[in-house]
């Protein structure tokens, strides 16, 4: 039965395999015979069906050229394009049946034929809402690479208690529910899980204005949410943890800084950097060095910029720099620029 082969093969060799056994008419009349009785899962492997019999005609209309030469494509440029025409509606027509069958199955709740729709939505002429209703549906009804996917679409909308949710119901899901075209992402939904599962409980004290929180929503946004206003929210978080005192940040401020990253001067930096290796920062030695080493908000310190290095063990930063010559062979303006122009 298709429960039975289901059960043992991996979904994308499902109809491969069962066209192998009984051939693809019967395959066919034997699916459509279900489907008539309200059968769910044999309205969405008709789906599949008719997708893969679009692959098959795609495929034709690459093999009829991939071995001409120039001139006789050029011979024959009309015919072709003629015959990809031809194929081009009948592409389409196959398409709005594999539509049908797959909204169908859709609107019996079966999840991987609500992934298909979300999946496939410029072969089915589907808008973003659209894609996105799909993708929910599938979602809900537990399919794993909808979970995974819908969690990122709530994140960046800034919905972290929903995608928090879903992200877990990814994580938890058996490797053999994973589609194993997009089993890689299953390990990315379980360590995201284990980094950011209580990243609400974060939100909620950095809105509050703990300073600690709020460096580690910071760092939510620097490695866990990938919309385009990570960075920005990023540095924006970094800078309200610096501000609040916490070491941490106000260590990588001094360096946002210097990299003109976040607004702010040299002698900011300075500060910044300063007050987070009084309060215990060992990172910030490097930056403070730097600061030293280059004149940058503060007067150039041969002997304090060694003496920060070596806390951090970059000894070798001073390399042929004596306090005699520092300021003939280190050129503060210059190495700013450089700086600048390397990470911008």
């Amino acid at each position: 039965t298709i429960a039975y082969t289901k059960n043992n093969i991996d979904e994308p060799d499902i109809l491969k395999f069962t066209k192998k056994l009984i051939g693809s008419d019967v395959l066919f009349y034997w699916l459509e015979d279900m489907a008539k009785e309200k059968n769910p899962q044999a309205m969405y492997l008709l789906g599949e069906y008719f997708m893969d019999k679009s692959n098959e005609l795609q495929n034709s209309m690459f093999n009829d050229t991939k071995n001409l030469s120039i001139e006789e494509l050029n011979k024959n440029i009309a015919e072709i394009d003629k015959k990809h025409e031809l194929l081009s509606e009948k592409l389409l027509q196959i398409h709005n049946i594999a539509f049908a069958w797959y909204k169908k199955a859709s609107d019996l709740n079966v999840p991987d034929a609500q992934f298909k729709l979300f999946f496939n939505p410029r072969e089915f002429n589907l808008n973003e809402d659209e894609k996105t209703k799909y993708l929910k549906q599938a979602a809900e009804n537990g399919h794993p690479v909808a979970c995974y996917i819908y969690a990122q679409h709530l994140e960046e909308i800034d919905n972290l208690k929903e995608a928090v949710s879903f992200m877990e119901k990814a994580a938890k899901a058996k490797k053999s529910e994973w589609n194993p075209y997009f089993r890689f992402h299953r390990k990315y939904a379980k360590d995201w899980v284990k980094e950011f599962t209580n990243i609400v409980e974060v939100q909620e004290k950095a809105l509050s204005g703990d300073a600690e929180a709020m460096y580690r929503y910071s760092e939510y946004f620097w490695r866990g949410n990938k919309s385009n206003r990570s960075l920005y929210l990023a540095h924006q978080w970094n800078t309200k943890a610096a501000q609040a005192g916490y070491p941490l940040a106000m260590a990588y401020e001094g360096i946002y800084i210097i990299h003109n990253w976040v607004e702010g001067t040299l002698e900011d930096s300075f500060n910044y950097l300063q007050k987070a290796v009084d309060a215990g920062c060992k990172i910030a030695h490097e930056g403070l060095g730097d600061c030293y080493l280059y004149g940058w908000g503060v007067e150039q310190n041969y002997e304090k910029a060694k003496y920060h290095f070596k806390i951090v063990k970059m000894g070798y930063r001073l390399k042929g720099i004596t306090a005699k010559n520092i300021t003939e062979k280190v050129d503060g303006e210059k190495a700013l620029e450089n700086d600048r122009n390397f990470y911008n």
